[in-house]
Order: structure tokens, then C-alpha cells, then sequence
């Protein structure tokens, strides 16, 4: 697991050759995951300037995204890992549009509840939009 000594704080298993990979990722991802207090300091357009307080807030808007990204990736690789030891593996993941098998066959509904179903959310949303038009907001 995560903190032991002998793995050096890392999993014991990993994809990517170099450790250096994921401690940058971990001290990137200290820094980035506090970098939102910044926009919390009332003044501080004083640092940066009238006009630079909205960029700053762009970028640690994109720099967001970009540590979300960074450990989304890292968690496909874990669980590739560990599916792939055969921890979740599963043989067969039945699908709504598959044909029906002897395993799936007494789950499915009705096609006939499927299209009333279908048509009840239609007119819901429809309906619901149509009122939205009707009545706008007053401002």
C-alpha cells in the first residue's frame, strides 16, 4: 500500500518506469490543490495589478483541470492494475442493448414500459420547457 518504506511511498506495482513521476505528481498536486486560496486574499489585485486578478483566476481555473487530468490518469493506471490481477475481473458485463442470454433474459423489461417510459420523460421535459418559456423570470 501507499506509505511504506520499503516502496518509498508509492504502490508496490506501478506502470510508469520512473518513480520521479509520481513524486512530481505529488508535489505538483500539493501545490496546485492550495493554489486556490490565492483567489480568497481580498486584496489581491495589489500583487498582480487591477486588470490580473482575472487572469489569475483563468489560469488556476486551467491548472484545475490540468491536476484533475493528471490524477485521473493516474487512477485509470490503478485500476488497470488491479483489475488485470483478477481482483474485479468479470467474464461477462451485460449491456442494455445486448440480446437477452439465460443470464440476463428474466431482468429486462418490457419493450412496451421501455417506450412509455421514454415517452413520459419526453412530455416531462417538454412540458417543463414550455412553462420556462411561458414564464421567464422576473428581473
Amino acid at each position: 500500500g501507499l506509505g511504506h518504506k520499503e516502496n518509498r511511498l508509492l504502490r508496490k506495482q506501478r506502470m510508469f518506469s520512473r518513480d520521479l513521476f509520481y513524486y512530481v505528481a505529488m508535489v505538483v498536486d500539493l501545490f496546485l490543490r492550495f493554489s486556490w486560496c490565492v483567489t480568497l486574499v481580498p486584496g489581491i489585485s495589489i500583487f498582480f495589478g487591477e486588470g490580473y486578478a482575472m487572469y489569475l483566476t483563468l489560469v488556476l481555473a486551467v491548472l484545475e483541470v490540468l491536476r484533475r487530468t493528471m490524477w485521473s490518469l493516474i487512477r485509470v493506471e490503478y485500476e488497470h492494475l488491479y483489475n488485470t490481477q483478477g481482483y474485479r475481473r468479470v467474464e461477462y458485463i451485460p449491456l442494455h442493448f445486448d440480446p437477452p442470454t439465460e443470464e440476463n433474459e428474466d431482468k429486462s423489461k418490457p419493450k412496451w414500459a421501455v417506450l412509455i417510459e421514454l415517452t413520459i420523460f419526453v412530455l416531462l421535459v417538454t412540458g417543463i420547457s414550455f412553462m420556462a418559456l411561458v414564464n421567464p423570470p422576473d428581473d
